[in-house]
């Protein structure tokens, strides 16, 4: 007798497989968007902390400003020179703006503002020595609003990141 086709146990062998496939795959995607935008959080502060050095290593001052809900733009002023440099960063996972509800970062380098940025006039003045004219801090968030992260400056030119995960960390 010829048959054509697939017994029932054949095909429950076959959807069980499939179904025990995705369920590792898909726990996994999820975590791998969170990466990315724990990714970006690093790229931000990665740019941060290179445009530092470059003020230190050329003797430049480095005035950083937002230029919209996920870049901003750094303006490179060389002492005794008439070449200036504009570099644009612009970010694809966050925007610069805080969670709904966070509190005031622990080293009091601000609170959350709307458009994310503490510093006055939305500007970060690095000086030729690295320090900064005035302190402050950078709100960001993950697209979806679901992930929160802050970047604190000192007066003295240190970067750190912080998680918001019911509290700072």
């Amino acid at each position: 007798m010829d048959k054509k086709g697939f017994s029932l146990t054949e095909l429950v062998v076959v959807i069980a497989v499939i179904g025990i496939i995705a369920g590792f795959a898909i726990p996994s995607t999820i975590t791998l968007g969170r990466r990315f935008v724990d990714q970006e959080a690093n790229n931000v502060v990665a740019d941060l902390k290179d445009l530092r050095e470059f003020a230190i290593e050329k003797g430049a001052e480095v005035i950083i400003t937002r230029t919209g809900d996920n870049s901003f733009q750094a303006f490179i002023d060389y002492p005794g020179s008439n070449q200036d440099l504009v570099i644009n960063y612009t970010y694809r996972r966050i925007v610069f703006a805080p969670l709904s509800r966070v509190d005031p970062l622990p080293d009091e380098t601000g609170s959350p503002e709307p458009d994310g940025f503490t510093f006055p006039n939305n500007e970060i003045h690095i000086l030729r020595y690295g320090s900064l004219v005035n302190p402050g801090a950078i709100f960001m968030r993950d697209k979806g609003g679901k992930q929160g992260f802050a970047i604190s400056i000192l007066q003295s030119g240190r970067i750190k990141l912080w998680k918001w995960a019911g509290g700072w960390r």
